[in-house]
């Protein structure tokens, strides 16, 4: 299906279909084993999903020998070094296991390798992506449904596993397309940058498209025989307690420290993030407690309580619990609805701690609910799966979205709780999926809780950008544009409570403000139809809760309605141009390319001295300009950018100074010089050429203790 340079195959898979990727490859490998043509298979895949991978083998391919090489599984020494049964063997492990053993693994000539959730290796500079493109084998197959996450670096960094060189190396990628294509996703980009990261875009995807297959819900006929999902954004508001702890730290040393850039964000935003779900994350529920954290802007996190289920009975009652919070005052009026209709829930949150509050709340209840997390035994969470789908008294399931939002199966439940969001996108998506999937038979509701004006609301928009960024590539290059490029202070600013829906509040929060109204619900102004009258029922008890702000229609801003603008003819061509040359950039910068060597990303990583080979100097030569060749094109086409098409071609001197430039940019990138080394390495510069050679390293780069590296 899929041919490679150097009789080398290789290609993705994506699928949103239930486990609908484990199937396929299980009865790709089985008709290969049934020809006789495997000997060894390599699969790497999460630990959630090994007993998955042995029942699909199982039933695809049961002449192969399975191994489990997964702490009591068998020692790798153990390897039979030939065909098992006349047919081979596959070797199943996780992408730990490959990381701390990396030689044993790369020493190993392998027929083929499977990557599952391949977003793994979605950072081109970790070890376990070195690992994996440092394996010895002619053909591989990598699987996600989220082949990008966050940018197009990680397209970049799955592809070069499945087709190493395909993309070029990773400068010469994001230069010639990953920058482009993102400048023209902001609202506020040119006519001419929107122009140019279309044609990109176009580009991209058919450079990808013959070695990508990838199955969406909507291309498969069958699917429009499965029941509907709806998706709703419930914005929440802060209650009291909530919003003084959140104003509080806002005025704290630690976000000053975080604005003016002496300290580290991820902290900072970790607290805000934990005030948005529930206070007691933040500080205990004592008032001393409390007025400590409201006084200083911050709790000795030594102090907190780590056993929430352990709290005083008066202090974690159901009431106080629940009007802590405005999202678990939200979930508190769903959740008994959902269960006097019949419905059952699976609920995903990013911290177990949540979790904990959550299931006090369930106890208090007496609900049957099962629990999937990061403490849940390997063993047994696919037993703890099939339990949960085959028994109907289990009212639902309390997942973290990381540990039980990947890879499995729970079509027992329909209606989903995502209790908050995480940074990357694909991973709600991927915890939304779980539900709907083929075997579900009832339609299913999922509710995201977002509070309103928070660094939540923050967060969702910029999923909504990066949803945006990943769909340019991998679906319509033409995407509806809503934001722009943010500072970081507005991470850091809480907008003024509108009021709650129940007590006359618009419902219109700064989402709902950016797209113009668009996607806002008013339940009273646009029922839903009939088949989902359970779902409206839904919407009218949450919006009599006070702790809802609004109600905003996810489908908007995944559904493009944008129409084809019209662009001058002169920037349809100069885009044209300008992705042509990206191309041919893309296969100068690995020229040298060596098999089963990782692709330079530019970085230390993965220099090739560091595998062995020697190394590498500037030569006078086309091969030595590398992923930085072609400037004299990128700063034509950021002529074009600023004057909307209309440049003159540069001369032939200037040229030969783009060129020089990109010579010393690349030196400088991978060798961090002395100036002694500079000197020693451009001697061939003429003494007419001194000064502007001065210049040219000056516009570029610093030094910094004796040695120049670039700004």
């Amino acid at each position: 299906m899929w041919k490679l340079h150097q009789e080398e195959a290789g290609g993705i898979i994506g699928d949103e279909m239930g486990l609908g990727k484990t199937v396929q490859a299980s009865s790709f490998i089985g008709v290969l084993a049934a020809s006789r043509k495997l000997k060894s298979v390599l699969i790497i895949s999460p630990a959630t999903m090994l007993q998955h991978w042995l029942n699909e083998l199982a039933v695809w391919a049961p002449g192969l020998r399975r191994i489990l090489i997964h702490q009591s599984g068998e020692d790798l020494e153990t390897l039979p070094s030939h065909s098992f049964c006349g047919t081979g063997y596959v070797v199943l492990t996780t992408y730990e296991n490959v990381r701390r053993n990396t030689d044993i693994y790369t020493e190993h000539a392998w027929s083929y390798v499977v990557l599952d959730e391949a977003q793994k290796i979605r950072n081109p500079d970790a070890d376990i992506t070195l690992a994996c493109k440092r394996i010895r084998t002619p053909h591989r197959l990598a699987m996600s449904g989220t082949p990008i996450q966050n940018d197009l670096k990680e397209l970049w960094s799955l592809f070069d596993f499945v087709f190493p060189g395909r993309l070029g190396t990773l400068p010469a990628f994001e230069q010639e397309f990953a920058d482009t294509i993102k400048r023209g996703g902001y609202s506020n980009a040119s006519p001419m940058q929107v122009q140019l990261a279309y044609r990109c875009a176009m580009v991209l995807r058919d450079l990808i498209n013959p070695y990508l297959l990838r199955r969406q819900k909507k291309d498969v006929i069958e699917v429009s025989r499965m029941p509907g999902k709806t998706e709703h954004v419930l914005f929440c508001r802060l209650s009291q307690r909530q919003r003084a702890l959140y104003e509080a730290f806002l005025l704290s040393d630690e976000v000053t420290k975080v604005v003016k850039g002496s300290k580290q964000l991820f902290a900072a935003v970790t607290m805000l993030r934990k005030i948005c779900n529930h206070p007691d994350l933040a500080c205990d529920p004592d008032e001393a407690s409390f007025e400590s954290f409201v006084r200083n802007g911050y709790v000795n996190q030594g102090d907190l309580d780590e056993d929430l289920s352990d709290l005083d009975s008066d202090i974690g009652e159901e009431k106080s619990l629940v009007e802590r919070s405005g999202k678990l005052e939200v979930l508190s009026k769903i959740l008994p609805l959902w269960k006097k209709q019949g419905h059952r829930v699976l609920i995903f949150c990013q911290w177990r701690k949540m979790l904990d509050i959550i299931e006090r709340l369930i106890m208090l209840k007496e609900w049957k609910f099962g629990r999937l997390d990061g403490n849940t035994n390997v063993a047994s969470r696919q037993r703890l799966v099939d339990q949960f789908n085959s028994d109907e008294s289990y009212f639902g399931m309390l997942c973290t979205t990381r540990t039980g939002g990947v890879g499995l199966n729970l079509t027992g439940a329909n209606r989903i709780i995502l209790y908050d969001p995480d940074w990357n996108p694909q991973t709600d998506a991927q915890a939304r999926e779980r539900a709907w999937r083929f075997g579900q038979e009832r339609e299913v509701t999922v509710y995201r809780l977002i509070t309103a004006g928070t660094i939540e609301e923050k967060i969702y928009q910029r999923q909504i950008f990066k949803t945006a960024l990943s769909n340019k590539v991998l679906q319509d290059p033409r995407q509806r544009r809503l934001f722009s490029q943010k500072d970081l202070r507005d991470l850091f600013t809480l907008k003024a409570d509108a009021g709650s829906v129940r007590s006359g509040g618009e419902g219109l929060t700064e989402t709902g403000a950016i797209t113009r109204h668009g996607g806002v619900v008013n339940i009273d102004e646009d029922p839903t139809d009939e088949p989902s009258l359970d779902n409206d029922e839904a919407l009218k008890t949450v919006m009599r809760s006070r702790g809802l702000a609004g109600v905003f229609d996810h489908n908007f801003v995944e559904i493009d309605s944008t129409k084809k603008s019209r662009t001058l003819r002169e920037m349809e061509e100069e885009a044209k141009r300008v992705a042509k040359e990206a191309i041919d950039a893309l296969q100068q910068s690995v020229a040298t390319k060596q098999r089963f060597v990782p692709t330079w990303t530019g970085s230390e990583e993965t220099q090739q001295r560091r595998f062995g080979t020697p190394k590498m100097h500037m030569v006078d030569s086309k091969d030595s300009l590398s992923s930085r060749t072609l400037l004299a094109s990128i700063r034509q086409r950021d002529n074009a950018v600023h004057s909307g098409g209309n440049h003159l071609p540069p001369s032939d001197e200037s040229q030969e100074y783009a060129k020089l430039l990109a010579k010393i940019k690349d030196y400088v990138y991978r060798y961090r010089p002395t100036t002694d080394d500079l000197l020693k390495e451009f001697e061939s510069v003429s003494n007419t050429d001194v000064a502007i050679f001065r210049r040219l390293l000056k516009s570029v780069a610093n030094v910094d203790s004796g040695r120049w590296l670039l700004k």
